[in-house]
C-alpha cells in the first residue's frame, strides 16, 4: 500500500512541474519553427528532396514568385508554376547543388505572417562537367501559417550583383 501511495505522490508532483513550466521552455517559437524551415529549404535543395521542397510551400493558385533563372524571371503564379523548376533541378543527384542560407532574419508581422530574409549561396557541381559554378543570391519570403503548419506564400530570390 505505501509503495502505491508513493508512486501516486510522486507522479502528481511530476505532472504538476510539467504543467508549471512556462510554454516557452517546452515549445519552439514561431521565429524558430521559420528558421527550422528554412533550414530545411536548404536541406532539401542538398538532397535532392522535391517531397521535402513541396511540403514548404502554400499549393495555392494564389502562391507567387519572382526568382533568378531566366525561366523564373517575372511572376509565376501557383505552386505548380515553380514546381517544374523544381522537378528539373532534382533530375541531377543529391549533391549536385547545394545551398546554404546566411543571416537568416524573421520579421513577424502578425501572429501568424512573417518576412523572411536571407543571403545564399547556391553550388552547382555538374556530375559530367565536374566545374563548380557559385551564385550568390539575396531572398525574400513571405511565410504564414496556415492549418498550423508555417508556409511559403510568396517568395523572391535575385542574384548579388558581381563587383
Amino acid at each position: 500500500m505505501r509503495m502505491k501511495s508513493m508512486f501516486g505522490f510522486i507522479s502528481i508532483v511530476t505532472l504538476a512541474l510539467c504543467l508549471s513550466l512556462p510554454q516557452y521552455v517546452t515549445a519552439a517559437s514561431d521565429e524558430e519553427k521559420i528558421v527550422q524551415m528554412m533550414e530545411n529549404f536548404d536541406k532539401a535543395i542538398n538532397t535532392a528532396d522535391l517531397e521535402l521542397m513541396s511540403s514548404l510551400f502554400w499549393h495555392s493558385p494564389k502562391y507567387s514568385s519572382f526568382g533568378p533563372p531566366k525561366n523564373l524571371a517575372y511572376l509565376t503564379k501557383g505552386w505548380e508554376g515553380i514546381e517544374e523548376m523544381w522537378k528539373t533541378m532534382f533530375k541531377y543527384p543529391a549533391g549536385t547543388y547545394s545551398s546554404s542560407a546566411h543571416n537568416v532574419q524573421v520579421a513577424m508581422l502578425k501572429d501568424d505572417v512573417a518576412v523572411v530574409t536571407s543571403y545564399s549561396v547556391i553550388t552547382f557541381r555538374p556530375p559530367v562537367v565536374k566545374e563548380e559554378t557559385s551564385e550568390l543570391l539575396r531572398g525574400t519570403s513571405v511565410v504564414q501559417k496556415i492549418g498550423g503548419k508555417w508556409l511559403i506564400v510568396h517568395d523572391h530570390a535575385s542574384r548579388l550583383p558581381i563587383e
